[in-house]
């Protein structure tokens, strides 16, 4: 049964990437103030924090404007993203039951009397069976979810892949949630499993890669962004600078270099993802000893946006 699902990974500082059933988008800007783009076309949208004062719109345009020097918007967006199915049926259906047979008492009462009978029976029969409460579990973890609530939703869904071992969309959800948490030891198994049913997930091997790095397996993050599938160009840019973080951490600096290269410096107006590309530059480049050079990288990374991570500082060293 396919699941209504939303949510917001924040990739980069001022910057998310939107997962839903119906595809990836992205947005931009700061508390108060976005645009974006999704399956349906550009928008922006503004709230007053703490008003409950809001206002979305779509626009005619179907590739998101730049707003500033520091918000470059050259997204794409991906119809075809499989949804992230739970395949065991976990709805209560109760309220149907119900409804059904007061109906047939109404309409054919003999045979509403049997059918009440037999509902009755079947519902003391299965409540206490492993796979009914495992359906209960999956009910309160998802609606945590929604409410993100991840530490609460994990105890729940854990019980309910103890249940249902196969499921692969329950254990992308799962692992989802100990992402959220920092919990990459626990996420990365779960993600693992997720991605071989599902090799054509963009956001999921991007999750997949990403809890390899923080659990510092390194070589298993390498060959899954190396691997990762056809995508939009923010995903490309995500995978340009952790593969680079990956051969940076291993030591093997001149790699990270020739992946960063690869992402376009040559643009006037940088966005999050190209901040932090020269930046990481820099820090390559210093570690490289070449102490100059990493200095024109922040020094850029300066111009267009001062207050980035540590990098007025390292202007002035």
């Amino acid at each position: 049964m396919a699941l209504r699902f939303r949510k917001s990974f924040k990739i980069a500082p001022g910057i998310k990437l939107n997962v839903s059933k119906s595809g990836l988008g992205m947005s931009a800007g700061v508390k108060g103030a976005r645009i974006g783009v999704n399956s349906k076309g550009t928008y922006s949208s503004y709230s007053i924090p703490g008003t409950g004062i809001s206002s979305f719109e779509y626009h005619k345009s179907s590739t998101a404007k730049t707003r500033g020097q520091n918000v470059t918007s050259t997204n794409t967006t991906v119809e075809d993203l499989p949804e992230r199915t739970i395949t065991t049926k976990y709805k209560d259906n109760t309220g149907w039951w119900i409804l059904g047979n007061g109906l047939l008492l109404l309409v054919l009462f003999p045979v509403g009397v049997i059918t009440t009978i037999g509902s009755i029976v079947y519902y003391y029969m299965t409540k206490g069976k492993p796979e009914t409460l495992a359906k209960k579990n999956i009910r309160l973890g998802m609606q945590k979810i929604k409410a993100s609530n991840f530490s609460e939703a994990i105890p729940e869904l854990s019980k309910a892949v103890e249940i249902f071992p196969n499921d692969a969309g329950l254990k992308f959800y799962l692992s989802y949630c100990y992402v959220m948490v920092g919990a990459f030891d626990n996420a990365l198994p779960l993600a693992r499993d997720f991605c071989i049913a599902n090799p054509d997930d963009i956001v999921a091997s991007l999750m997949l890669g990403i809890c390899y790095e923080e659990t510092q397996a390194y070589d298993g993050a390498i060959q899954v962004f190396q691997q990762l599938p056809d995508a939009p160009e923010y995903v490309k840019m995500q995978r340009i600078i952790h593969l680079a973080e990956c051969f940076k951490q291993k030591g093997l600096l001149d790699a990270a270099v020739d992946v960063l290269k690869t992402a376009p410096l040559r643009r006037q107006n940088l966005d999050a993802e190209l901040l932090e590309i020269n930046y990481k530059l820099g820090e390559v480049a210093e570690l490289q000893g070449k102490k100059k050079q990493a200095q024109k990288y922040w020094q850029k990374v300066y111009v267009h946006d001062a207050g980035y991570k540590d990098v007025a500082e390292k202007v002035t060293e």
